[in-house]
């Protein structure tokens, strides 16, 4: 699956779609894209065994092709003057930022349109930075082999839990993808869109 994707617009399409707990039935969270109706649902403990078979034999592969594991790639980026340590405490302090602010917008009524809309900018403005911060940390860390592994394991999940809706009057849906070989060979933004919503499904 080659990356062809604008990041900006693929985090457009994620903002858009946020998953909110309310809009979650019977484990699934629909979500639109081009004007077509997907889900992502949970899966099922068949499923999580084999995305772990799929993460392992990976995992597996990496390492005897000379990968280093995590433990072993932090040091070396150390070596080279990336501190991942310094920028996980940066992007904790952003975090410690961020609660003060939503609390303080809970706090305010929906008449308060321009306190309201002041503290929308500023939760905007630090979670961009943050998010900056988390995209450095994850190039970083990528090549090693739990990261890449790791990845692998939601990929298959990914093609494994998406569905697309072919009737919607009929509540009627098929899978995205027949196959995780399937899913590999897909160009379209639907699959880091489908990614990302499923992790956020997961961690709801």
């Amino acid at each position: 699956m080659e990356n062809q994707i604008n990041e900006q617009e693929l985090f457009a399409e994620l903002d858009k779609n946020e998953i909110k707990e309310e809009l979650i039935k019977d484990n699934r969270f629909s979500f639109d894209y081009e004007e077509k109706k997907y889900r992502v649902a949970m899966p099922t403990q068949q499923q999580i065994a084999d995305a772990r078979r799929h993460k392992n034999k990976t995992m597996v592969g990496l390492i005897l092709s000379g990968i280093p594991k995590q433990d072993k790639w932090l040091k070396i980026l150390k070596e080279q003057g990336i501190d991942i340590a310094q920028l996980d405490k940066e992007i904790n302090d952003y975090e410690n930022v961020l609660i003060p602010l939503h609390i303080s917008k809970a706090k305010t009524k929906d008449s308060e349109v321009k306190t309201r809309a002041k503290f929308d900018k500023e939760i905007k403005e630090v979670e961009d930075k943050r998010c900056v911060l988390i995209m450095e940390r994850a190039d970083h860390l990528a090549p090693c082999a739990d990261i890449q592994a790791r990845d692998e394991y939601m990929r298959f999940l990914t093609s494994q839990c998406t569905e697309i809706c072919i009737d919607e009057e009929k509540d009627e849906w098929k899978k995205v993808w027949n196959s995780f070989a399937d899913y590999q060979k897909e160009q379209n933004a639907i699959a880091y869109i489908a990614e990302g919503q499923l992790t956020s499904l997961m961690l709801v």
